[in-house]
Formats: C-alpha cells, structure tokens, sequence
C-alpha cells in the first residue's frame, strides 16, 4: 500500500489539512509495512491492561466518528489517550467465516462389547468435536429443543428412553468422554441465568453487558449411572461459543465477544460521552465474566469474576483490537478443578486445532488495519499450544488471502498448511480476480513462517472444498466446472501441483476412503455452469496422484440438499461395511412441503456407488403449518450405525432400519419433548 497513491484520491478542504493528514497516514502505514510478523505481548498488570483497552476504545470511538479530516482508521489530532504501542483500528476485512461448516476425518468405529459401531465425524484423528448427538455403543445422547435425552441403543430393535433432563437455555452440542460424563453447551439470549444447582444469580449487568448479548452455558453431566444423570457442573459465560475441541480429557472452548458494546449506549448520545464513560472504566468493565458452580463433597462451591486474569491475556503488539477471544480448558478427568483460561484480543473467524495446537484465525485487509489499494485481505493466524496443563500463547503469523472453513487448515509434522482465496475488489490493476493459494507455515520463534507456496491456483474461481491428509493435499475449486487439484506436500518447503481433474459440479466436501480413493459430496452442474441438476455423490480415484479420475457418480436427487454438504457431522463413513449414509431434504418448488430421509449407498473400489435405499422420515416431520417445517430443524440430520443396524436421528426422533434394507424400519421413538428449539440457533 503506497500513501502517496491513497492520500491523492483524498479531497481535502485546505492545503493544511491535506499535509497534517498525508504525514499522519505515512508514519501509520509505514509502521504496518515493518510489521513482519505480527506478534501478541501478554500484559503485565491489571493497570497495564486497562491503559491499552481504555486507549483502543477511544480509537475505536473517534473511528466510527471521526472529527477533522476523516482519514479511516487514522487517529484525530489532539487525542489525549494513546495505546501502549502505536497503532491504526482493526476495521478491515472479509466477514467472518463460519467455523465447521463442512468436512470430517473418517468415521471412528469403536468397540462396545464385541460389537461395532460409528462415532462423530471429525476433522483430525484424536481431536473431538462437539456435536448434538454421541453414542458409546449401547446408549445414545441427544439433544433436542429444551433437554438431553439418553436412549437405550442395544437391542436395536428394542430401542428406548431411559433418561431425559432439561436443559436451560437452548441446548446446541454436547461431548460425551465415552466413559460417565456428558457436557452440553447452550446459549441464553435476553434471558436471565438461573442455575439449577441453586447457586446465586449473576449480579447484573454480569455476564453480560448489554441485554442482547449471549450467554454461553456449559452444563456437565455424570452419566454413570445412564438412567440417572446428576448434576455436577455448570457455567456461564458472557460471550458467543465460536467452537470447541475435546483431546483426551480436555475440553478447549473457544468464546468471542465484541467489547466495544460496553460504551454503545453511551455513543448513542454522544461521542463525549462515549469517552467520559471510557475513561472512567476500569479492567473488570471490560473484561468477559464468568460464574462457575461445581459441586463438592461439601456442596455447591461458586466462583464468580472475569473470564481470564489480566496476567493471562495477550493483545497485538502494534494495533488496538476491541475483539477479545477467550479460550477455556475444561479437565473432565477433575471436574471439580479450576477452569483454565487464556483471553487473546482478536477476532476468531476460524478455528482448527490438532492434538498439539489450537489456532485462531481471522481476515484482515492486506497491510494490517489499512485497506489496499485492491481490497484484498489476508489471514492472521495465532497458535496456542494446548499440549501442557496450561494453554499458552506460541507464535503468530500472516498469510494471503481467506479461510474458506476450518478445513482450509491441517498441521501436520510441524507444519502448517493452508488453503486461501483472494479476491481483489479495490481500485488497483488487479481488481475485481479471484484466485487460489496453498501456503506452508512453519514456527520460528514467536512467528509462523511461510516456507512454501503454490499460488496462482484456478483464477477467476474460488476454493468450494479443502483436505489436507498426511503429505497430500486436495482442492476443490468451481466456477462453470469442478477442478479437483492434487497438491503434493512431501516437501514442505517445495509444494507441487502433481494433478487436476476437470469434471462438471462442484464438491462441498471431502472424505477419505482408504489411502487411494476420496467420497465427494455437492451438487451436480451442468457443463455450461447455469443449469443446476441435483445434489450428488462422487467417487474419485486418485491412487495416480499426477492423474486423478472420476470412478463414479451419483445424482441423488434433483430437489434434494444434505446438511452434509456444510456440515461434516450428517456425514457418516461405515467404513468397515462400506456405507455412507447421507441425510437428504427435499423441498418442493411451489413450497407445498417437504421430505426429509436417510440415503444409504455402499461404495466399493471394484463397483463404485450403489444406492441401498432411504429411511423416509416424513413421518417425523412436522405439519407446513409449524414454524419447525420451515426452520427445517426437525428433518433427518445425523445417523449412527451399530452393528448392522443404522439410526436415523434428528431433533424430534429416531427410526432404526437395517443398514442393508433401510426402507423397512424395525423401530423408532419421538423424544418427550422433541422438535425445533425456541429459535433457531446454528445446530
């Protein structure tokens, strides 16, 4: 970014103006171009911290505001507070992706007595993570609109309720540890905690800080007993649950709140006001609080306060950031232990994590807190390492370009690997381009270096699906048709394009089947791009890696979506028999209603995909009159596979078919209380 260019497009009304504000804008921009690596810096003091946020908030006051010359993101003449360490507003950047919207690693089957059975879909081997159904086997946990309800799985045919109990707020996701504890998560808006293990309110305005804001409830469970769970934990949080990770018996939560809402109201007035109010804070205004409440063998025992110490804190070491990402460690193994916490100011539009290290990721424009000259962005990346009892600040670092989803990124050996899209919408030469990179990032110190690169990759067309596995990497772009591009990653530091595959659709998702052989889940397209023909189900053979070939293809249905195609959990692999199975909703085009089914397809190396018919579930959908049927909440969402039988499940109830002839089903239940929640709220 060039300041001369950017202050010449400016109109000012006086030559003064014009130098005070081109001075100002080149030491601000010169000081984002040194900035290598950005790196975070862990605060002192409480005093320390409060200096930098009540000096962010003003900034961020006099941005949304801003007297004298306007320049955005420029700090006005005469501000009588500055932060620690000399920097612009944050402002910039892509809207904030959704983390988990789609992909998994393959489907875990584990071992209940001698049987076999499927377990959640996930990204990485040995990193959970939450969803609104788990199973061990034998019993089933699943969420619906207001509780938890434990079914006896086993016999299959035999299927019932042994245990419901409500949950407050609205329920979203829960773990199961697959041994005696269940911990759910759910969100409480414009509502007033009340904790069902009879401990205090929250004084207002704790946790939250305005009556819009969330608050995040963790309830945890000991399931020992199946047909009597007992309270043992809860605790609220003020902030957004942005996602969470279990690895072995740590449970690593990630919360998002924006803390510019603590002088909204005063900014409504006026912007003096605003100030007034900031400068007469102080940090525990500021910070996210939290009340947890953990049963003893003396009782109850709360702990109420902010969300992180000061000292356990981290903020950019040369802009301000009014966002502030407060990651939580749960010990299921103690449950009467002490939380871990660490708090971090940024935003965390993505989160990835392996078994070693969590990374928060957010889009910025290019050059820090400063749009370029063509609108493009970047992506910061900050790495904790949650290997040890207590998570910790590692490194930071930037690449080019946005995160489509959180598979966009996999660690493996050391390295990082990332997937981006830029897309250039300024006033420069190269305005208006899209195209595709893979960087490899590797740790130096306190900075995520990039040692390797493919860039230039499809343009003019965007990223649909990313799968790092091992030294392979695949990804999937579209935009008339779907190139699938084999990346070889063997060397870090020299990544290759080995193939690319050119066939009509797009890919959602990718699943690995074997070491050879990807299911692909999307939508099929006609060759000329415009003609939309249904959704589909792909069986890529890429045994050739230079060389990949489509081996088979399957066109579902013409009016039918999956979840699975944005949500990896409503994809479930059998692999030791061979099955997807892949939830299917059907609308029809004059609205008159909907269908909702469990499609089951065996999928062989030697005969490719072969249909093995539904589980209709439309039995189980609601009337059109209901407000569910057009949330769609209540259609067919996960599935779970025990020995030979297959469980359709969603958030009203579930039918149980025999996986080889699901059209026929041997048994079913709605829950008690089942159907879509209150609102609907990102199941």
């Amino acid at each position: 970014m060039h300041s001369t260019s950017f202050v010449s497009a400016l109109s000012f009304r006086s030559g003064a103006a014009l130098i005070g504000a081109a001075l100002l804008l080149g030491s601000l921009v010169g000081c984002g171009q040194g900035e290598a690596t950005p790196e975070l810096q862990q605060f002192a003091s409480c005093s320390e911290l409060e200096t930098w946020i009540r000096a962010s908030a003003i900034k961020d006051i006099d941005f949304i505001s801003p007297p004298g010359i306007g320049i955005p993101g420029a700090v006005p003449m005469g501000m009588e507070e500055t932060a620690l360490d000399a920097g612009g507003v944050n402002r910039g950047g892509a809207a904030p992706a959704v983390d988990g919207a789609a992909g998994g690693m393959g489907t875990v089957q584990g071992d209940s007595g001698n049987r076999s059975w499927s377990s959640t879909n996930v990204q990485e081997d040995g990193v959970d993570e939450a969803d609104f159904v788990k199973n061990d086997g034998d019993h089933i946990f699943v969420l619906d609109r207001s509780g938890l309800t434990i079914l006896d799985a086993w016999p299959a045919e035999e299927l019932n309720e042994v245990a419901r109990v409500g949950i407050e707020g609205t329920p979203n996701s829960l773990y199961f540890d697959a041994v005696d504890k269940v911990v759910v998560f759910s969100v409480l808006a414009n509502g007033t905690p009340e904790p069902d293990s009879g401990a205090g309110d929250f004084d207002a305005p704790a946790p939250v800080d305005n009556w819009w804001d969330p608050v995040t409830k963790v309830t945890v469970f000991d399931v020992s007993d199946r047909s009597a769970p007992s309270l043992v934990r809860e605790a609220y949080f003020d902030g957004d649950l942005r996602s969470s990770r279990r690895v072995g018996d740590k449970i690593h939560v990630v919360l998002s709140n924006y803390l510019g809402d603590f002088y909204s109201s005063a900014l409504n007035q006026s912007r003096v006001e605003a100030r007034r109010v900031v400068r007469g804070s102080v940090h525990t205004d500021w910070l996210p609080r939290l009340q947890d409440n953990v049963k003893t063998a003396d009782g109850w025992v709360t702990a109420e306060g902010p969300l992180t110490a000061c000292t356990d804190v981290y903020r950019p070491n040369i802009r301000t950031e009014l966002y502030f990402a407060g990651v939580i460690t749960i010990d299921l193994a103690n449950p009467e232990a002490e939380m871990g916490s660490v708090g971090v100011f940024t935003r965390a539009d993505t989160i990835y994590a392996s078994t070693d290290s969590l990374y928060l990721a957010m889009s910025e424009y290019e050059q820090g807190p400063f749009r370029s000259l063509d609108g493009s962005t970047d992506t910061r990346i900050h790495k904790l390492d949650i290997s040890t009892d207590d998570t910790t600040y590692t490194a930071s670092g930037r690449v080019g370009g946005t995160l489509l989803n959180n598979f966009s990124m996999g660690e493996h050996d050391g390295f990082l690997r990332t997937a981006t899209t830029v897309w250039t919408d300024g006033i420069g030469p190269n305005s208006g381009e899209l195209t595709n990179n893979v960087y490899v990032v590797e740790q130096d110190g306190t900075e995520l270096v990039t040692v390797g690169e493919v860039e230039g990759i499809a343009p003019g067309e965007s990223i649909y699906a990313v799968r790092f596995m091992g030294n392979k990497g695949y990804v999937v772009t579209f935009m008339q048709i779907d190139p699938l591009f084999t990346i070889d990653l063997s060397d870090p530091r020299s990544p290759t394009i080995m193939g690319e595959l050119e066939v009509t659709g797009f890919s959602n998702y990718l699943h690995p089947m074997g070491d050879d052989h990807l299911i692909a889940v999307g939508e099929e397209i006609s060759a000329n791009g415009w003609e939309q023909l249904g959704l589909q189900v792909s069986l890529f053979d890429v045994s050739d890696f230079s060389s990949p070939a489509l081996a088979d293809r399957e066109i579902v249905d013409a009016n039918g979506w999956s979840e699975a195609q944005y949500d990896h959990h409503a994809f479930t692999w059998y692999g030791d028999h061979e099955i997807l199975a892949l939830p299917v909703t059907r609308w029809d085009y004059d609205y008159s209603g909907s269908s909702s089914g469990l499609e089951l397809f065996r999928i062989t190396v030697e005969d490719g995909i072969e249909s093995l018919g539904e589980v209709d579930h439309s039995a189980y959908l609601p009337d059109a009159e209901d407000e569910g049927w057009w949330y769609g909440c209540n259609n067919v969402r996960r599935s779970i596979f025990i020995e030979d039988y297959v469980f359709a499940v969603s958030n009203m109830g579930i039918q149980v078919a025999m996986a080889e002839t699901p059209d026929a089903t041997v048994a079913g239940l709605l829950y008690e209380d089942g159907g879509c929640p209150d609102y609907y709220w990102g199941w």
